[in-house]
């Protein structure tokens, strides 16, 4: 009896394992990598996949706060000239609003962060829709073998806006 319970406890254990390495096998698609970035780039580009957190922004608390938006991609920091790194804030119809300050550094992953204070925003207001609208972060940059790299992300800016607009 103890045979035959062992003989199928060890048959349901390998079908487990079977099972879980076939799952494992399967090829992850990447979320979100979009080359779309690259059409108005000359040359060889490639999408990588930007996360925004927050990604929804009260625009009316940044004067005086030391908060900070933190920009994941998948994007090898290894990879990545960082000199050449650009970051553009837009509602998607005006032109690209450059954020001019930010910072990068490496994720528990070996990926490329960029974070910058929620305060740059505010030099970009005019650019941006303001009660969850959506509006577009793009990073681009350039790989140690010479490739434009980019991607983009939604964000929401909430809020009222500065003084004397609509």
């Amino acid at each position: 009896m103890k045979e035959a319970i062992f003989k199928k406890t060890c048959v349901i254990s390998v079908f487990c394992i079977a099972t879980l390495l076939f799952v494992l096998s399967i090829p992850m698609t990447s979320h979100g990598v979009d080359d779309s970035c690259c059409r108005d780039i000359d040359g060889d580009c490639y999408g990588i996949s930007v996360n925004v957190a927050a990604n929804i922004i009260n625009i009316t608390s940044l004067e005086g706060t030391d908060h900070a938006v933190v920009v994941h991609t998948n994007q090898d920091y290894g990879a990545v000239l960082l000199s050449e790194t650009q970051v553009f804030v837009n509602d998607g119809d005006n032109e690209d609003c450059p954020i001019g300050s930010f910072g990068q550094r490496m994720d528990s992953n070996g990926n490329l962060d960029i974070y910058f204070p929620l305060d740059v925003l505010k030099d970009c207001e005019d650019d941006l829709e303001i009660n969850y609208e959506f509006n577009v972060l793009r990073i681009q940059g350039v790989d140690t073998a010479g490739y434009t790299f980019c991607g983009e992300s939604y964000m929401h800016i909430v809020g009222k806006q500065g003084p004397g607009k609509p």
